[in-house]
């Protein structure tokens, strides 16, 4: 049995982005962000190469440019983990993707400025109100039923 990290649509991630071309909280070049991300679609390329393309939620990008789709060569996978080069960016970007837990985020992130449906997944307490547009958020993305 396949014990390995299973990225799913309409789950959301720990994502960790680093690279040569990516500004680092330093203003200098070899930076990382870290970054909640809800995939939308993973669809393998069925090219023997392990390559896949991603289209997934960026939550640490601004408003109207955060749904992002990059074609990526996985490198390592594991059970907690799937490591992946992206083509995005001059010199390409690297991505882990993770699981994403309540520690995680809250260490990046305030609860508040989570998106809904990431504080309903993480099992954070919502209102009625608050459940319903972290769904009707999904529904916008297209992975919610």
């Amino acid at each position: 049995m396949d014990e390995r990290l299973k990225i799913e649509s309409g789950t959301w991630y720990a994502c960790t982005f680093f690279g040569d071309d990516m500004a680092g909280y330093d203003e200098t070049l070899g930076g990382y962000s870290f970054s909640p991300i809800l995939v939308i679609e993973l669809n393998p390329l069925k090219t023997g190469q392990s390559k896949f393309q991603l289209k997934f939620f960026h939550a640490n990008y601004p408003e109207g440019v955060n749904t992002k789709e990059y074609e990526c060569v996985k490198l390592g996978h594991g059970r907690t983990f799937v490591l992946a080069q992206s083509d995005h960016g001059s010199a390409g970007r690297y991505l882990i993707i993770k699981e994403i837990t309540p520690e995680w985020a809250l260490l990046h992130w305030r609860e508040k400025a989570l998106p809904l449906s990431l504080r309903d997944q993480l099992g954070f307490w919502l209102s009625s109100d608050e459940k319903s547009t972290a769904q009707n958020q999904l529904r916008a993305l297209g992975v919610y039923n």
